[in-house]
């Protein structure tokens, strides 16, 4: 993985300028951020997700002109109220990765970037979120995430780990810059 920050103040810097940026609800990002973060951690402590809860992270996560086609994946889940519930939880108790993604992935219309949105704020510092944004930024070898499986998710969130460790910052902290950074065209 090779990502364009020097030092820490740079990462930094640059997540900073994420949080003034739009989000796809029309607030700042820093308010998108802060509700998501609320609405999964509150489900990571309860020990599941709601169908709601899955809506909410498609509308943070998904840019707008797919979200209908999305959300319409996802309302497949309501059919049964308890299975969103039913495999969050499965995922959310899971002590291996495979089975922890694995289970989000089961659910209609999550796939690897809602799935890993999912896990990076249910496990804070645990996850990345996998996103083109991101992959362009770090120029990573398979540049959508419709090419990912497990082993390469698992290869992308060591990768970052190892970013993290290396420049002593949060995985929330990388991520947006990351994304920040593809989204300015690599400007700051």
């Amino acid at each position: 993985m090779h990502i364009p920050f020097s030092n820490r103040k740079e990462i930094l810097d640059c997540a900073d300028c994420y949080m003034k940026l739009r989000s796809y609800e029309g607030d700042t990002n820093r308010e998108a951020d802060a509700r998501i973060a609320s609405t999964i951690g509150a489900a990571r402590q309860q020990g599941y997700m709601t169908h709601d809860d899955l809506r909410a992270t498609a509308r943070w996560k998904i840019p707008p002109r797919y979200l209908s086609r999305v959300t319409s994946r996802i309302d497949e889940n309501s059919h049964s109220p308890d299975e969103v519930a039913e495999i969050s939880r499965v995922s959310f108790d899971a002590t291996t990765e495979r089975l922890r993604v694995g289970a989000l992935l089961a659910l209609s219309g999550v796939k690897w970037p809602m799935a890993s949105a999912i896990l990076h704020y249910a496990f804070p510092n645990e996850y990345p979120i996998v996103d083109e944004r991101v992959l362009r930024t770090t120029d990573w070898q398979y540049k959508s995430p419709e090419s990912f499986n497990f082993n390469r998710w698992i290869d992308f969130t060591e990768s970052c780990k190892y970013e993290c460790e290396r420049f002593d910052v949060e995985m929330r902290d990388l991520d947006r810059a990351l994304w920040t950074y593809d989204k300015e065209g690599g400007n700051r």
